[in-house]
């Protein structure tokens, strides 16, 4: 286990989970997240519906991208949809971007309906061959599982620059391994902050770095109030559900996995990347604590690149929930850019 997140102890359980109602009264009831009911029953009540889709083979007809699914651990059950866009040229290196869907731990996943289009118009737009990772959750697993497989699904990619048996064609052939970039919303967002840190002290294989950081309306909490947060702070479904999805983290919403400009956060100019972007939402709950963290970023001395934008009348993950509207089509540009720089 790594040093970076030894204040965690791994809690595994081998539940598959079930999609169910029940009559018992739920054991842990997190709208509109998850209920867990006494008898073993879950529920993920998906703020956006997961509408499961096929990877496309044949281009996609809005973007040109094409997609398929890979397992990159079969014992943890971690797996993948990798995405590629048109290429003019076959031969043309292009960033890599691998990517941590939201839902606070507990819900989401990358073959849902939403992720799918927007990593199919982030790979047309960014010009990047992008890995979308299927990581353990909640309630079947508790954190720090999520962290490890991520760090697990950083290493593999990491991996396909070299010739190995295993090696996965679209990353090898087409990925530029100097340009390796974490992104994620939400609680992916969580996890690229994460990566980003663990990688200033546990080296990636084969001498790799990470080039950049996207992170879009993150996740991220604290016991005291600061401004911009909602009067029912502490009441919200993203402060409630903490408690569970990490049970026996020391210090609860001020551990530093989920509080990064905490008391005991380290400093974040340990943020092993040369560039971030974070992309915040005007209605968002937790937008304070994006604006603290960019704040804390600004206040370290790292001295990498760091841009940030916030979307105008729309809320948390506002470019998975509501794809097509124009502000969505704008962030979409933007970190498109960001990408190719």
């Amino acid at each position: 286990m790594s040093p970076f997140i030894s204040f965690l102890l791994f809690s595994i359980a081998a539940a598959s989970s079930i999609s169910l109602s029940s009559s018992q009264p739920p054991e842990i009831d997190v709208r509109p997240f998850i209920i867990d009911y006494h008898n073993g029953t879950i529920v993920r009540d998906d703020v956006i519906p997961v509408n499961p889709v096929p990877p496309q083979s044949t281009p996609d007809p809005a973007t040109g991208v094409v997609s398929k699914d890979v397992v990159l651990h079969s014992f943890r059950n971690l797996s993948a949809r990798v995405f590629l866009p048109t290429l003019n040229h076959s031969s043309r290196k292009i960033p890599i971007l691998v990517y941590f869907h939201g839902g606070a731990f507990c819900i989401g996943s990358p073959f849902s309906e939403f992720d799918h289009l927007y990593l199919n118009r982030l790979t047309s737009q960014g010009k990047v061959v992008a890995i979308s990772i299927n990581y353990r959750l909640f309630p079947e697993y508790t954190l720090p599982a999520a962290f490890e497989d991520a760090w697990f699904a950083l290493e593999w990619v990491a991996s396909q620059s070299q010739t190995l048996a295993w090696t996965e064609p679209w990353i090898a052939s087409h990925g530029d391994f100097s340009r390796i970039f974490l992104g994620g919303d939400s609680s992916g967002a969580t996890i690229v902050h994460n990566l980003a840190m663990r990688a200033s002290q546990d080296s990636l294989l084969y001498g790799l770095h990470i080039y950049g950081a996207i992170l879009a309306t993150p996740y991220f909490l604290g016991s005291g109030r600061v401004p911009l947060d909602p009067p029912n702070y502490t009441l919200t479904p993203f402060y409630r559900v903490w408690s569970y999805v990490c049970p026996r983290c020391p210090h609860g919403v001020d551990n530093p996995a989920v509080n990064p400009v905490g008391p005991r956060s380290p400093c974040l100019r340990r943020l092993a990347v040369e560039k971030v972007l974070v992309y915040t939402a005007e209605h968002d709950p937790l937008l304070g604590r994006s604006v603290r963290y960019v704040m804390g970023i600004r206040g370290s001395r790292w001295e990498g690149i760091l841009a940030y934008y916030e979307g105008k009348n729309f809320s948390h993950v506002f470019h998975v929930s509501d794809p097509y509207n124009s502000e969505t089509q704008l962030m979409i540009t933007r970190v498109g850019q960001f990408l190719r720089d």
